[in-house]
């Protein structure tokens, strides 16, 4: 019997969680292993949130954001909108 693993993707926080996620580890340049040393889990987690293959508790989700210096309403936010407030986090960094 083949189980094809359970997808969570038609799960529009999920999905937009996992999205925002990708676009800030690839801004910045983390890696999986970047994210998960910073949040104290392991790499494969990460993998499996950014692939929507895992629903993550919201005390990791709040990790996550914080590794990126954000709050985690902001990670889920519309695309869009969270491009403009990460690239604002961003120029304040600066």
């Amino acid at each position: 019997m083949n189980k094809e693993p359970k997808m969570y993707w038609e799960n529009e926080i999920v999905r937009t969680f996992a999205t925002n996620l990708r676009y800030a580890m690839e801004k910045i340049g983390y890696t999986q292993d970047d994210v998960a040393e910073q949040a104290r889990c392991h790499q494969s987690y990460v993998s499996d949130i950014v692939n929507g293959k895992r629903v993550l508790r919201l005390d990791t989700a709040e990790k996550f954001a914080k590794v990126f210096g954000l709050e985690l309403w902001q990670t889920l936010l519309p695309r869009r909108e969270f491009i403009k407030e990460f690239v604002e986090r961003m120029h304040r960094d600066d």
